[in-house]
């Protein structure tokens, strides 16, 4: 199962660490993004870190307006 680490930076910043060994942090960004859309919030999601750049998790750094 995939699991997820939550740091708040601020009221707008919230950072994403996803671990899995599946490696679908692609899935993941787009459940951030779907959601923001869902709940009529503009969101950009930024992949600071990534597994399949050779880092040891994906961190999704998710940017609300």
């Amino acid at each position: 199962m995939p699991e997820f680490v939550y740091r708040i930076e601020s009221d707008e910043v919230l950072e994403m660490i996803y671990t899995s060994e599946r490696g679908r942090c692609d899935l993941a960004e787009g459940l951030v993004i779907g959601a923001g859309q869902y709940y009529g919030q503009r969101v950009h999601v930024e992949q600071t870190s990534c597994l399949h750049r050779g880092d040891d998790v994906c961190v999704l750094r998710v940017t609300c307006s």
